[in-house]
């Protein structure tokens, strides 16, 4: 996992917003991802980023059927990002459609400069219960802050886990 200086200071700020970036815990070390239905056809998101030494860092996020794109996350309380879909034969693409302060149905949308970057997450197949998640945010201004692959391990048909490791050469797709 790389942070950029940039991405150190609006993760410190933005914390209020319910911590949207991921922390860089230390190779190894476990990643845990919670889903859960919402009722209304969409997702609660629970990831827990542990390190060898503090408590770990919880993003929270819901994902659902809103905004401009169709699909939008909601970090924490407020920030709000369109996400479109996108497929291949690697695996799935998770990409932001820009960003939005989010009050209820309410959304005040931000300029590209003030959010944290263009969001692109792969969730690439690497065999029978194992995948791995790479996450970039690359900021118009400040370039790439993010940059984390997590490789998950299917533990069970219930319960995933994962652990952070070097970013690996896993195909993405152009």
């Amino acid at each position: 996992c790389e942070l950029s200086r940039f991405a150190r200071a609006f993760d410190a700020v933005s914390r209020r917003l319910g911590a949207p970036l991921p922390a860089c815990a230390d190779l190894g070390a476990p990643v845990v991802v919670s889903v859960v239905e919402d009722g209304a056809g969409g997702q609660f998101w629970t990831r827990v980023f542990h390190g060898r030494r503090g408590f770990p860092t919880v993003i929270q996020s819901h994902m659902g059927f809103l905004g401009p794109s169709g699909l939008e996350e909601i970090l924490g309380p407020g920030l709000a990002m369109a996400v479109r879909l996108e497929t291949s034969e690697n695996g799935l693409h998770f990409v932001s459609g820009g960003y939005a302060l989010a009050l209820g149905r309410w959304r005040l949308p931000l300029p590209g400069w003030l959010g944290p970057g263009a969001m692109r997450l792969d969730h690439l197949e690497r065999g029978e219960h194992e995948f791995a998640v790479v996450l970039t945010l690359t900021h118009p201004w400040f370039g790439r802050v993010l940059s984390q692959t997590c490789v998950f391990h299917d533990t069970a048909a219930q319960n995933s886990s994962a652990s952070l490791s070097r970013d690996q050469p896993i195909a993405h797709s152009p």
